[in-house]
């Protein structure tokens, strides 16, 4: 035999000995395991500036992601608001015209002044926006 297969040899056996004191042995799998803890808390300390750097990073993200959508999100919003309003405001005037029997025509708020416009209205009677 050469030396590079008797090292070999020496390697395996070495692996399955402690292969089997970690399968038989508890002192031995506690030992390994309380290293484990102390290198994957070890790990955590090291980078712990590292998680913050990327917490910040994806905030700012976010945050600039958000500022460019700003427009949108403001459209978005306010016709969500307006047709929540309008849902409001039929239900009502529903309700009141069950009581009173009244008649009147259905009305919605400006969103720009909020006055009160009729809810066919393309542009407020008061400050003369586009609704």
């Amino acid at each position: 035999m050469n030396g590079f297969t008797i090292v070999v040899i020496i390697v395996l056996v070495a692996f399955v000995g402690m292969a089997l004191m970690m399968v038989f042995s508890s002192k031995v799998r506690s030992k390994m395991l309380g290293r484990q803890m102390e290198i994957s808390k070890s790990l955590l300390e090291d980078n712990k500036e590292n998680f913050k750097d990327l917490a910040r990073v994806g905030a700012q993200m976010q945050k600039e992601i958000l500022e460019e959508n700003e427009d949108v999100l403001k459209e978005v919003s306010s016709k969500s608001a307006d047709i929540e309003s309008v849902g409001i405001e039929k239900k009502a005037a529903a309700f009141k015209r069950g009581f009173t029997g009244e008649g009147e025509k259905e009305t919605k708020f400006c969103k720009h002044c909020g006055a009160k416009i009729e809810v066919d209205s393309i542009f407020c009677k008061e400050c003369g926006k586009k609704q």
